[in-house]
């Protein structure tokens, strides 16, 4: 029934409408519009979606093109493409404890391994009468217990983070993603437990969204827990320095010169574009993208340094707060 759903239910396509159709027309002499229009379609990208050129059409919250089902998994069919995926696995279990069972029944037990028993064990093995048995069990059941059993956790621990697998392939894309070391996070994550109860039961996955969502608490929380780590790894050791010990008060500036020229050169122009356009909202100016920028690009950068400065102001606010208690 699952399998079913996943290959016949539409998998969220957007529908082309006048005004959609407008949106995309008025968009070709803003080039800072573009990206938010699929031409093909003809249809105003909502959030988390994505041109699939395999049913050329605009797909909500967008997952990956299965071919198992020939069809795109989207915010229609990735609730009933996950069922499937816990059938899959369950029978994939079952298939090979039968199978396992069958073998311990058929073929003959081995008292001492000698390389006469052994031989006639691995004989017994391939016998004709169990060869097709063999095969199903070595080549294809093995092969596919492997891969549901990836794909399945995979797909569990993407849904209690509530990100998809294009989001994670293409982080740097998404305005609505951002990038905490090495870990990606959605701005649409609002904790393990009620991203896994509202992909099952009560989210509408199909959901049309044009604007960025602000920080909700769970994004700050990890926020700033990552931060305070980071904090806490530049300090390094104080007590118990020895006069003659290097000065390491520029340690974490040429440890972050070093991840920064580790970076591809694009990277590098928009880290060093968001902390000058930072500065910039500090300091109270408008901040202004610099030309070394594509224009496709400006609009997530600028993104970046307002999410920056939304954390300053919280923390800035936070210890106010706790001055004036104190």
């Amino acid at each position: 029934y699952s399998y079913l759903r996943a290959v016949l239910v539409d998998p969220g396509c957007v529908q082309s409408s006048q005004d959609s159709r407008k949106f995309c027309y008025d968009s070709l002499s803003k080039a800072s519009k573009r990206e938010e229009c699929d031409y093909t379609a003809m249809v105003r990208k909502p959030n988390r979606s994505k041109h699939c050129s395999k049913t050329n059409q605009c797909v909500t919250r967008f997952d990956h093109y299965c071919v198992w089902t020939a069809n795109a998994i989207g915010g229609g069919n990735h609730r009933p493409f996950y069922f499937f995926l816990v059938g899959m696995l369950v029978d994939q279990i079952i298939v090979t404890t039968m199978t396992i069972h069958y073998f311990r029944v058929t073929l003959p037990s081995i008292d001492s391994y000698t390389l006469l028993n052994v031989c006639r064990w691995v004989g017994a093995f391939v016998a004709p009468d169990v060869r097709l048995v063999t095969a199903y069990m070595i080549f294809i059941n093995a092969f596919t217990l492997m891969f549901v059993s990836i794909m399945l956790g995979t797909q569990t621990y993407y849904m209690s983070r509530n990100v998809t697998s294009n989001e994670v392939w293409f982080a740097d894309r998404y305005k609505w993603m951002m990038k905490l070391g090495s870990t990606v996070y959605n701005l649409y994550d609002e904790g393990p437990l009620r991203n896994v109860i509202g992909f099952l039961f009560t989210a509408n996955l199909c959901k049309i969204d044009f604007d960025t969502p602000p920080m909700n608490d769970y994004i700050r929380g990890v926020t700033r827990q990552f931060t305070s780590t980071i904090q806490r790894q530049q300090a390094g050791p104080t007590e118990g320095a020895s006069p003659s010990s290097p000065n390491t008060s520029a340690a974490p500036q040429t440890q972050v010169g070093n991840v920064l020229s580790q970076l591809p050169v694009d990277k590098q122009l928009e880290m060093t574009a968001v902390q000058g356009m930072f500065t910039m909202l500090i300091q109270g100016k408008t901040p202004v993208c610099p030309d070394s920028i594509p224009a496709d690009r400006h609009e997530a950068v600028l993104s970046q340094a307002n999410n920056m400065y939304k954390m300053y102001q919280d923390r800035m606010s936070q210890i106010k707060q706790g001055a004036s208690q104190q």
